[in-house]
């Protein structure tokens, strides 16, 4: 069994600090950890720095500072992972609910309300209020955070109008149209300038921000999507004189049945 020195100790200290750990019990737990692993498996006669360089990717994947990253994310959400739970299997369940219920809409089959209703709950009550709170921890300026808040919550309001409109209820159209309006020409703009001057995320930013314009875009178009004026007259004018030719009949009709009665 070999041995750690006093300066082997310090040597492991000084570098876990140097690659971006600073938290204090991370720290020491790590230095127990590779104090642990020199004196029980370090063959006799092998250098330790060799060693050391060689256990150390053990502990992370690309740099040792990601287990003070994930860390910081345990102390900062107590429940991440039920969080992550939560927000994976609500948004599965809402989207089967959803889809199975616009089918069931379309076939005329009982139930679809029901399906699409409680989808629609999961998904805006209980999905996207927690993808908020993780995504506003996970971006680092104020300003990306806040952008993604309210382009997750303009979402939520699209989602909810074709939602009542799905279902026939009231307000759906302005529900669409206001919450469409958000998206398109504030949500989309600031999305696009906060983050374009940023070369690291440059195309991904150009990319993302024509999606959902193109898409916004196609949603809006649809507000108004139906027969167009000409079409509604030439259907009025349809039924006016399919009316009118209705009474000529009937009136025809009854002249005919009271010539007949005549003596």
């Amino acid at each position: 069994m070999h041995s750690v020195s006093d300066k082997q100790v310090d040597f492991i200290l000084n570098d876990i600090k140097a690659r971006g750990v600073d938290l204090e019990d991370l720290q020491d737990n790590l230095l127990d950890h590779i104090c642990c692993i020199v004196e029980n498996e370090m063959p006799e006669g092998e250098n330790f720095y060799e060693f050391y360089e060689r256990i150390l990717p053990q502990f992370f994947k690309h740099e040792l500072k990601e287990l003070q990253e994930e860390v910081n994310i345990l102390l900062k959400f107590k429940n991440y992972y039920a969080m992550k739970k939560i927000i994976k299997y609500s948004g599965i369940t809402a989207s089967l609910l959803i889809l199975l219920g616009a089918i069931f809409k379309t076939l005329h089959w009982p139930g679809a309300s029901v399906m699409m209703v409680s989808g629609a709950f999961l998904f805006g009550f209980l999905f996207l209020p927690l993808m908020i709170i993780l995504k506003f921890k996970d971006e680092e300026r104020l300003i990306d955070k806040w952008v993604l808040s309210f382009g997750l919550l303009v979402a939520l309001g699209i989602f909810v109008g074709v939602l009542f409109k799905l279902m026939h209820w009231p307000y759906a159209y302005m529900l669409l149209r206001v919450n469409l309006s958000l998206f398109v020409f504030v949500h989309v703009p600031l999305y696009f300038f906060t983050r374009i001057r940023r070369p690291d995320l440059r195309f991904n930013t150009i990319v993302n921000a024509s999606l959902m314009m193109a898409t916004g875009g196609m949603l809006y178009a649809l507000l108004n999507l139906g027969h167009s004026q000409k079409t509604q007259n030439q259907s009025d004018h349809s039924s006016v004189v399919y009316s009118q030719q209705a009474k000529e009949t009937c009136v025809a009709s009854n002249f005919t049945i009271r010539v007949s009665k005549k003596p």
